[in-house]
Order: C-alpha cells, then structure tokens, then sequence
C-alpha cells in the first residue's frame, strides 16, 4: 500500500514517477508543499499519524488531514474536469469565484457592483 506521494501532483494511490509531467503542472498548477515538510494538518494543526493521512489540496498545494480537505469540485483551469479533493478556504475561494461568474452571465449588475465594491478578494 502507497503511504505517500512524495509530492507528486495527482498521484493518489499510483506509482507515478517524479519526472512525469501533468497537465495541472503545464497549466500553471500549485505547487505542492513537500510530504516531509508537515507532520500536522495545515488547517486544524492536529498531527499526522498512521490514521489521520496527508492529503494534498489540488488547488492550494498544502497538506491537510481529511476532515479539513474534504470538498471535491472540479478545476478546470489545472485540467482536473473530475472533480479532485480540495480544502476549505479553496473551497470558499471557487465558490464566490462561481457565484460572480454566474452573476455576469446573467448580468446582474447589482451583484456585481456589490462584490466589486466589498473590496474583498
């Protein structure tokens, strides 16, 4: 059983050489935080054993336990169209970028004004 990817982009579970370049890599993907970098989750701080396993968000590159990397959405733009396991704050991050997108598709004027002048993001 693979233990870890050794910081390989995408490799969950495969032997995927280091040299093999993805398409999230070509795209302008994260950098992925190295495993022996982080003996605890990035987000709860809680410390990585046997149990509570790494995993790489495919949006950020940091290295968080599954509870705080649980949402799956696709990502388009790194060439992942199925959806891949991301954390939270990406999570919120694609969410608003979605619900803007959407607001000016249908040219709700008042939604983008809105957003554009919270000054956020």
């Amino acid at each position: 059983m693979a233990m870890s990817c050794g910081g390989t982009r995408g490799c969950g579970g495969s032997t995927k050489s280091k040299r093999t370049v993805d398409a999230a890599t070509l795209n302008g993907g994260p950098n992925w935080v190295e495993d022996s970098a982080v003996s605890s989750c990035q987000g709860c701080n809680l410390p990585f054993t046997l149990l509570r396993r790494k995993h790489h968000c495919r949006h950020c590159g940091k290295i968080f336990c599954a509870s705080c990397c649980r949402e799956r959405r696709p990502l388009p733009k790194f060439d992942y169209l199925d959806p891949v396991r991301i954390c939270r704050d990406c999570s919120q991050l694609c969410w608003k970028a979605e619900s803007l997108l959407l607001a000016i598709r249908t040219q709700n004027i008042e939604a983008v004004t809105k957003y554009v002048k919270s000054g956020k993001d």
